[in-house]
């Protein structure tokens, strides 16, 4: 309950930054609110459409679901934003 209200709280100050939602998503999801990850991850892609490890954590959350498809369109989008990162290289293999 106290991370949900400092996750709040970091948003309230920093509305924009992308990181914020993406590490929430990253408690909810170890939480197994899937949906509530799901959704902020879209917020956090939104706000930072360009970084690539938005899109490899999407795609981790995605395949510890046995997503499998959904977590390959997730490791592509980061392959195609910064394909000499060695973990999305890893992720996408």
């Amino acid at each position: 309950v106290e991370a949900y209200e400092e996750y709040k709280r970091a948003c309230e100050i920093a509305p924009r930054f992308a990181s914020v939602y993406r590490n929430w998503a990253v408690m909810e999801s170890q939480e197994g609110h899937l949906v509530e990850a799901d959704k902020l991850m879209e917020k956090a892609s939104k706000l930072g459409p360009k970084d690539a490890q938005i899109w490899l954590t999407w795609g981790n959350l995605k395949k510890k679901t046995d997503r499998i498809k959904e977590a390959l369109e997730k490791y592509e989008h980061a392959y195609n934003l910064d394909s000499e990162d060695p973990i999305i290289m890893s992720a996408l293999g």
